[in-house]
């Protein structure tokens, strides 16, 4: 019966743990009025629940302290993985609200990288709009097309031309604005994350074992 029980809460542990992937990047490719030493957008990319999670936060420093996200452009291939968007989901914060449609509607200097157009823009600038400044984050999710898309598919898509992120980011130096693209990490590079319950539950586990191996002993004495 013991064996029955830990088999159970190992596939449900097993079931939760597979549910989050993440993958983390902060390289960028500025391809318009850089180079902008000090920028830092550091990005995670997650899927949970079929929908994709993308977070981005302002972590610039030295010349690019003044730096903000003003407009995040998602290029028009995502359509084929990626369908209703919502921004300013949870994890965003107070001082971060962007909301479609970007303008200008795909980023500026995208010629210089063949962009193809833009699926999905999200705009800091205008009305309640509010830019992502540093120390700040922003986070859109996307519902998925086929909700069995795995991160790998999904990072494997973003490196590809007409699937891009680009970000147009406002006082990039202290004299313009750049273009940058987000360049994803490979394939394989995905975390599993442990919530703090799973640890828990390891633990009781690991004293359930521990009990039965105690009373196993004292019958044999």
């Amino acid at each position: 019966m013991f064996n029955c029980k830990l088999s159970t809460v190992a596939v449900a542990l097993a079931m939760a743990i597979g549910s989050v992937n993440i993958a983390g990047a902060s390289t960028l490719n500025i391809f318009e009025n850089g180079p902008a030493p000090g920028l830092a957008i550091d990005v995670n990319i997650s899927i949970s629940g079929g929908e994709a999670f993308f977070s981005f936060t302002n972590n610039s420093t030295g010349g690019a302290a003044g730096a903000a996200i003003h407009e995040v452009y998602f290029e028009q291939n995502l359509a084929s993985l990626l369908g209703a968007a919502t921004p300013n989901t949870t994890g965003t914060s107070a001082g971060a609200f962007l909301t479609p449609p970007a303008t200008p509607a795909d980023p500026p200097g995208g010629n210089n990288v063949g962009w193809l157009g833009t699926f999905a823009g999200f705009d800091g600038n205008g009305g309640t709009n509010d830019p992502v400044n540093v120390g700040e984050t922003w986070v859109v999710k996307f519902v998925l097309n086929n909700p069995a898309t795995t991160l790998a598919t999904l990072l494997t898509t973003l490196a590809l031309e007409g699937s891009r992120i680009a970000l147009h980011i406002g006082d990039c130096t202290s004299s313009s604005s750049c273009s940058a693209l987000l360049i994803p990490p490979p394939p394989g590079n995905e975390t599993v994350p442990l919530p703090g319950a799973v640890w828990l539950m390891g633990s009781v586990i690991a004293v359930g074992f521990g009990a039965m191996r105690l009373r196993r002993k004292a019958r044999r004495a």
